[in-house]
């Protein structure tokens, strides 16, 4: 199997960056007139001297010479390279470490292809700041839950504590439909005032199609509540129905949900904070609660440890150490006794509020069926009127036109003194 063959198991974005970096490495390296290998630099370009450069199947057969040389040393040139390579990019061309580590990464996945071992140790890895987004913390969660615009309001505080809640990608969380969340089986809580939420089946993400055991906190789970509580009143929560929609009905893409997450942290004037740091927070703070750390996962999608499969044991103990370390996961603090109370009567109220309105609104369903049978019944009164009308003036005219006959009106009539004596014997005989 070739290199780019087994890249064919990564994601899309992977393959992209690993092609990319390791196109680079060979393009920045190549044999020089002595047949050295070694890093091409500026002045050698500018030079009279010819640096060939160096193909993937000459890398490989000087990594497999390296490796048959009777001297310990000779067999680290590859690994002494790139190490000094991933040096120049981090001092020299000032790259971030996370994309240092991806040209690392890159090189690592094509000797692995080939059956060979390539390792270089984490002291000999270029130090310092990461270019991509921080850990947010509770209060700036909090503060850009609390900034939501209001339109849309309720669907993105959904989506922004759905993400810190489940540690999922903005990718899965995009495709997930109406069903995933109706579908959802309750939790045995601690708590009888709190509903904890576990997907009915594994979500396959998005990314590397590895299994999510979806677990959702009390407080992704009222934001969700109130979202599709408005979606029901403008009816467009049904099945089949993508969870989070635009004003058009459609999917609301990763992109849509990245860039509002990006703006509010812009707002707070956080500009390395993204929906990412929520997945960041998610795993932090699991931790801080001693949740089992190769769990963690097996909630969030990702690759881990094969032989640890929480999901398997009895009791659903994944659910359980979530409950357990929940607390941590808060960005509104653990609720008193006093406020899960009055939740808990609020709740009601919305209930017989709700209950109410059913009742009103099938009391008018009635009076309007009603008011239609009564628009029926005088629909038809109203064509047998016509109906008896036109008969009437039926019988009218046909009488008309008898009484022109006995007249005898088939023109101008003649008048003598016989028809005048007729008219007269008539006039008296109906007397």
């Amino acid at each position: 199997m070739t290199w780019k063959e087994n890249l064919e198991a990564r994601s899309p974005n992977t393959r992209k960056v690993y092609l990319y970096y390791f196109g680079k490495f060979l393009e920045d390296h190549g044999i020089g007139p002595d047949g050295v290998f070694h890093r091409v630099t500026k002045e050698d370009l500018e030079s009279d001297e010819v640096h060939r450069s160096l193909s993937a199947e000459e890398f490989y057969q000087m990594r497999l010479n390296d490796l048959e040389r009777k001297d310990r040393r000779d067999r680290q040139r590859v690994e002494r390279v790139v190490k000094g390579y991933l040096t120049y990019l981090s001092e020299e061309e000032n790259w971030a470490t996370s994309t240092c580590a991806n040209m690392y990464g890159a090189i690592k996945s094509f000797f692995k292809a080939q059956g060979e071992e390539f390792r270089i140790d984490s002291e000999d890895k270029p130090k310092g700041q990461k270019n991509g987004s921080h850990i947010m913390d509770a209060d700036q969660i909090k503060w850009i839950y609390n900034n939501v615009p209001w339109q849309y309001k309720k669907r993105n505080q959904a989506i922004i504590l759905l993400l810190k809640d489940s540690g999922l990608r903005i990718s899965d969380v995009s495709k997930l439909n109406v069903e995933h969340y109706e579908e959802t089986k309750p939790c045995i809580s601690p708590d009888e005032h709190e509903k904890f939420l576990a997907f009915n089946e594994a979500l396959v993400t998005q990314k590397n199609k590895i299994l999510a055991y979806v677990r959702l906190g009390p407080e992704s789970v009222k934001a969700l509540e109130d979202y599709k509580k408005e979606r029901i009143d403008q009816g467009t929560w049904r099945t089949n129905k993508p969870l989070f929609i635009m004003d058009n009905g459609q999917r609301l893409g990763k992109k849509a949900i990245s860039m509002i997450i990006f703006r509010l942290c812009e707002k707070k004037g956080e500009k390395k904070l993204s929906a990412h740091s929520l997945r960041k927070f998610h795993r932090t703070m699991l931790e801080a609660g001693k949740f089992p750390e190769k769990w963690i996962p097996k909630l969030q999608g990702k690759i881990g440890d094969t032989y640890v499969r929480p999901e398997e044991l009895p009791g659903d103990e994944l659910t359980k150490e979530y409950m357990k370390a929940y607390d941590k996961l808060r960005i509104f603090g653990v609720p008193s006794e006093k406020e899960k109370r009055m939740e808990s009567e609020l709740e009601k109220l919305r209930a017989e509020l709700k209950n109410a309105r059913e009742e009103k609104a099938s009391e008018i369903d009635s009076l309007r069926k009603e008011m239609q049978i009564h628009d029926q019944q005088a629909d038809e009164a109203i064509k047998r009127l016509d109906r008896m009308y036109q008969r009437m003036m039926g019988y009218l005219m046909k009488d008309k036109a008898n009484i022109q006959i006995d007249q005898g009106i088939t023109g101008v009539p003649e008048i003598d003194a016989t028809t005048i004596e007729e008219r007269k014997k008539r006039a008296t005989s109906k007397g």
